[in-house]
């Protein structure tokens, strides 16, 4: 049976009687659906049910043999019909996060959700796609499954981690069109060139104008679910959210940033520049003060020893300001944590400016 018939069948299976609960829509609705896409759901090392991570368990581990190790490459939490919740997501995301997973699919066997957890930020920030099995057309469908979840395009961790985050990164990008899109009041025939302008200034990064052309086409062909057929409250976002800015006081001195982790890493070089030692030191005071995180290493292995949290170089970013690793994947109140204990290390004062303070 190809795809697309599979995909028909479960329209209907839908249809005729929607599963009452969560191992209902395992056995009827996703397990077929892993088979026509190739997986082995007779094999348990490829398709692991039950699936144990360091802060508990997924329903489906897919994995792939690289040498003598199966490696998960993507995980699938499924749930009752209609409670795809923002707990569900947060849930997925930790088990994803802390195993170096790329992609998640949170499901209730109608609604397919697409998320790449190896960045920072609400789920919104995490989302890259979405399917409605009942509503949304069969060649769409197909595109979405064939891309993302089928077997043949899964053939290593490091190239499927690659083909997640460009497809997070271009709906990203597409977003930031959609923005600057609704900014242009007469666009003229130099269109693309002020797109590529103002789109370079949003992502900060360099955008041609034939970049700004393509995904100008892409955005026009893409076929966006409305927010009304996604599950509330936590369906796709219709605009992006303004990006903050972010801010600290080191001894007086104002710095600021749209990133909030190249703002710890600028406050981290600013302070190096006043004492030399002070990188070598605070390496050295967190590898003998019992913290489970680091926050600072001489590479990516040094960083995540003896961690929970396995390895990974989205999760870090390099200093820009000499041979050292930071940990960045953190949110406002980790952030928070790693300026605290700089604070203390160096003896300034906590939330005064004339010390260290934090500006959210």
């Amino acid at each position: 049976m190809s795809l697309e018939e599979r995909l028909k069948s479960l329209q209907e299976r839908l249809q005729k009687a929607p599963p009452p609960n969560e191992r209902a829509v395992c056995t009827s609705l996703v397990e077929p659906l892993l088979r026509a896409l190739g997986w082995d759901t007779d094999n348990h090392e490829e398709v692991f049910p039950e699936y144990s991570t360091r802060s508990g368990r997924v329903d489906y581990a897919l994995r792939i043999q690289e040498g003598d190790r199966w490696t998960p490459v993507i995980f699938i939490e499924v749930k009752q019909p209609g409670k795809l919740d923002e707990n569900a997501e947060s849930q997925l995301f930790d088990y994803a996060l802390r195993e170096g997973v790329p992609a998640a699919f949170l499901t209730d066997g109608q609604h397919w959700r697409l998320y790449y957890p190896l960045t920072s930020g609400p789920p919104a920030n995490r989302f890259v796609k979405a399917v409605n099995l009942l509503q949304d057309p069969l060649p769409r469908l197909v595109t979405f499954f064939e891309a993302f979840l089928h077997r043949k395009n899964v053939s290593s961790l490091r190239t499927y981690e690659k083909k997640m985050r460009e497809g997070w990164e271009e709906r990203i990008q597409l977003l930031a069109l959609e923005e600057v899109w609704k900014g242009l009041q007469e666009p003229g025939s130099d269109l693309y060139e002020l797109l590529a302008g103002r789109l370079s200034k949003k992502l900060k990064e360099p955008i041609s104008p034939q970049q700004a052309e393509t995904l100008w086409h892409k955005l026009r062909q893409a076929e966006r679910v409305p927010q009304s057929e996604m599950p509330s409250p936590a369906a796709e976002p219709t605009s992006p959210a303004r990006t903050p800015e972010w801010h600290l006081w080191y001894k007086g001195e104002k710095l600021s940033d749209r990133k909030l982790r190249r703002l710890i890493a600028n406050l981290f070089c600013r302070i190096a520049q006043d004492n030399q030692t002070f990188l070598e030191s605070f390496y050295k005071s967190n590898l003998n003060g019992g913290y489970k995180l680091k926050y600072l290493g001489r590479s990516l292995d040094d960083l995540f020893k003896n961690s929970e949290i396995k390895a990974s170089e989205h999760m870090t970013m390099k200093l820009p300001c000499g041979e050292w690793y930071l940990m960045v994947n953190f949110s406002k109140s980790g952030a928070r944590t790693i300026v605290k204990r700089v604070s203390k290390f160096l003896g300034l004062p906590f939330g005064n400016e004339q010390g260290l303070k934090v500006g959210w």
